[in-house]
């Protein structure tokens, strides 16, 4: 199973590694999570992963780890913050970000009401 792809659909793999990196770096900024996860081996899994992969492993618990790492990270960017990342070349805005949320929110109240 792949690494998760945060980037665009045309963009590199090296290059989605290294935003996917940037993102446990910030992840690991705040300190209450250094207790329970480390981050030397969250990255080496990101390095190692192709290897694992090889070895009969499926990577999956590491895998499952690695999304929830990265939806909470994702979750607390501001937006200079997910323009430092890297994640899109486009610079993204608070007013955009704002915007994106109200629409989650109102899909997410949507779906609820159904």
């Amino acid at each position: 199973k792949p690494l998760p792809w945060v980037l665009e659909a045309d963009d590199t793999d090296e290059r989605n590694k290294q935003v996917i990196k940037n993102l446990i770096d910030f992840f690991f900024e705040q300190p209450n999570y250094r207790y329970f996860l480390s981050r030397y081996e969250s990255l080496r899994f990101v390095d190692s992963h192709a290897f694992t992969l090889d070895d009969g492993s499926d990577g999956d618990d590491g895998l499952l780890l690695l999304h929830m790492i990265l939806v909470l990270a994702v979750r607390r960017l501001s937006p200079v913050r997910y323009n430092l990342i890297g994640i899109t070349d486009v610079p993204v805005t608070a007013e955009e970000m704002h915007f994106r949320s109200y629409i989650l929110c109102a899909e997410y109240h949507f779906a609820d009401q159904q």
